[in-house]
């Protein structure tokens, strides 16, 4: 199981109102097609998002503190064809 991701900022964040800001964590796991593709075995992928996402938003410099930050967990697919 690939527990690797990317975090970006959302494409719609002005770069200024903290308030508004959200990330979208980008994961390699290709398994992943829906929310509904989430078992037992992505624990540690989603752990892995939460706890190194806020990490790196407090050390960006996003927040001062992890305990500012509220996450949610969204499933967004998509899908290339080659």
């Amino acid at each position: 199981m690939k527990n690797g991701f990317i975090l970006v900022p959302d494409m719609k964040w002005d770069g200024k109102q903290l308030e508004d800001l959200y990330v979208v964590a980008l994961v390699q796991d290709r398994s992943l097609h829906s929310i509904r593709s989430l078992t037992a075995e992505h624990i540690p992928l989603l752990e892995n998002i939460q706890k190194k996402g806020l990490v790196c938003i407090v050390t960006a410099g996003y927040t001062a503190d992890e305990s500012d930050c509220i996450s949610f967990v969204f499933v967004i697919v998509f899908c290339f064809s080659s």
